[in-house]
């Protein structure tokens, strides 16, 4: 069974060259650099969703360095395709499986298998992505994978209140959903080895620079700096003020991010200097890519305090420890999963509303009385990071060297062991292999039957089948109406109220050879033998030559006119 995925290829979700650098950014660039480097395939697969999307995966292929020529590449551009059989599954960037798998029904269901990837799960759009799941017709051989248990968690929720609905709306009991994964995602290892000599001299050129002594202790925020999208900086400056005035060495905070504005730069700035006077606070531009791959190694200690909805996984703080650096995160989302505690470094604890007490939360988003930012603002402010913990885990990293040595060595081998992208890819692979294999057992369910393939994207011509006076059906016979000449397709198809009908009567000239046929019938021709004639595969093309010609008045029905009633 195949081991092997085509990649959903759009640009905006593999690179992280663009101005608003996302989390899931860094994760597509990486997961598209692992995958054409370490995935055991002999042939690469690549969906290209945008016009040009070989051209732009070409790019970045090219900017990360990769060898794309050393496999051949099959490029797929539309469902069906015989090649995504071929390749066994669809791996696309997000949660939207649902319309894919609409478009999969207009062949055979059970062809290949759907599969996407959470990252954010608090927006209204992939909420409602993941209620599609129940909606669209999905299948036992698809899979959402989940980044973490939190994740998962999340999900399930999701899904049991929408079963829940539907049950007592329709009385359904019965829910077939794609599988459910839980699959990290991964970091490149080598390029983040502390040992490595370039490293090395990363780490004197940035203490040199940011003017941080041997003795001094370096903690590291590295990720977008928003207070209500990321992580709430208050905890962070109180717990390091006072473990500054607390320890006996000069204590400095890096924070490598980027701002959505001024405003939002100048809050943080005077955040810090207002809770943390006793620490010297800097900030980077973590955009830039001198900044982004090398700063982990001015640090001793990287922090960060998530808490809120808007994060799941969270890779920095396994960047971090692939870098080498001993940890103190919050007890939080996807960071349960990936930082062993007291061995990689420290889980804080933190604490959230129970469940009912602010509901009026999502009422208020689904007014929009709050937008999006707003929304993830007031679960942010509801939630508390023990500050206190935080606190005393700092205090015990700057004081001891010796357990951020040790911390920082058991972090970069637990990452190695479980986020190096060798590692996750072969997970990945594993799992489409796991899909093949429930395909040839599973039943199909939602079995394509008469009708539209998609009810909500039916044929326009059957949706509005009541507004013309009549249809025309295979057996109308078709004649040539006056003397217009074939040369006159070409001058109407050319002016510009007529543009859409380039797509019948310029590159394949379909018009112009269904025209030609009917001219030389003198007794004319029905649509079924045209149709006929031009072959399964020029149907849809034949089809809308005939109406064109129609409209355009070069054919007509032969016989009486059409008459209203």
């Amino acid at each position: 069974m195949s081991r092997n995925s085509a990649i959903y290829f759009t640009e905006e979700a593999f690179t992280t060259s663009k101005t608003r650098l996302l989390g899931r950014h860094s994760a597509g660039e990486g997961f598209l650099e692992a995958f054409a480097r370490y995935a055991d395939i002999e042939r690469l697969y690549l969906f290209a969703a945008e016009e040009g999307g070989e051209t732009g995966f070409a790019q970045i292929a090219a900017n990360l360095g990769l060898d794309t020529k050393s496999r051949p590449t099959s490029i797929i551009r539309q469902i069906p395709d015989p090649a995504l059989v071929q390749a066994g599954a669809l791996m696309l960037p997000g949660p939207g499986l649902h319309s894919y798998a609409w478009r999969r029904r207009r062949a055979e269901q059970s062809a290949f298998s759907l599969c996407g990837v959470t990252h954010t799960t608090a927006s209204k759009l992939t909420m409602e992505a993941i209620g599609q799941l129940l909606l669209a017709p999905t299948q036992e051989w698809d899979a959402l994978i989940c980044t973490s248990t939190v994740v998962r968690d999340t999900v399930d929720r999701e899904l049991n209140h929408l079963k829940q609905y539907f049950g007592d709306r329709f009385g359904a009991r019965n829910f077939p959903t794609p599988q459910l994964p839980i699959i990290p995602l991964g970091v490149n290892t080598d390029r983040l080895a502390p040992d490595d000599a370039v490293n090395r001299d990363a780490r004197k050129m940035w203490r040199e620079r940011l003017e941080i002594a041997d003795d001094d202790v370096a903690v590291l925020y590295v990720g977008r700096l928003s207070s209500f999208g990321k992580a709430h900086p208050n905890a962070m400056y109180i717990a390091l003020e006072e473990a500054a005035q607390t320890v006996d060495r000069k204590v400095h905070l890096i924070q490598a991010g980027w701002f959505a504005n001024k405003a939002i730069g100048d809050s943080y700035r005077e955040a810090a200097q207002a809770l943390a006077p006793s620490v010297t606070a800097r900030f980077l531009d973590g955009r830039e890519p001198d900044v982004r791959f090398s700063i982990w190694f001015a640090a001793d200690i990287f922090c960060s305090l998530s808490d809120n909805i808007q994060e799941t996984f969270g890779l920095t703080p396994i960047e971090a420890m692939a870098a080498g650096l001993p940890v103190v995160v919050s007890d939080w989302n996807g960071y349960r999963d990936t930082v062993p505690n007291e061995v990689a470094g420290y889980r804080v604890p933190t604490m959230a509303p129970p469940s009912g007490a602010l509901g009026e939360l999502a009422w208020r988003h689904e007014d929009e009385v709050d937008d999006y930012d707003r929304y993830c603002a007031h679960t942010c402010l509801a939630t508390t990071v023990d500050i206190n913990a935080a606190r005393e885990a700092f205090i015990t990293l700057i004081n001891t060297p010796e357990r951020r040595r040790a911390m920082g060595t058991a972090a970069r081998r637990h990452t190695v062991a479980y986020y190096d992208w060798r590692v996750v890819i072969a997970t990945y692979q594993d799992l489409w292999q796991e899909l093949g294999d429930r395909r040839e057992m599973a039943v199909e369910n939602a079995p394509r039957k008469a009708g539209p393939s998609n009810p909500w994207q039916a044929d326009p011509f059957d949706l509005f089948e009541s507004y013309p006076t009549r249809q025309y059906d295979r057996d109308l016979r078709l004649v040539r109406d006056t003397a217009r000449t074939s040369g006159y397709i070409g001058t109407a198809s050319r002016l510009l109220i007529n543009s859409a009908a380039q797509a019948i009567v310029g590159p394949n000239l379909r018009a112009q050879q269904v025209f030609d046929r009917i001219k030389e019938a003198p007794a004319g021709v029905s649509i079924g033998k045209i149709l006929d004639e031009a072959g399964p595969e020029q149907r849809f093309p034949t089809w809308l030559a005939i109406g064109w010609l129609l409209k355009m008045g070069f054919v007509k029905p032969d016989g009486d006119p059409l008459s209203v009633q």
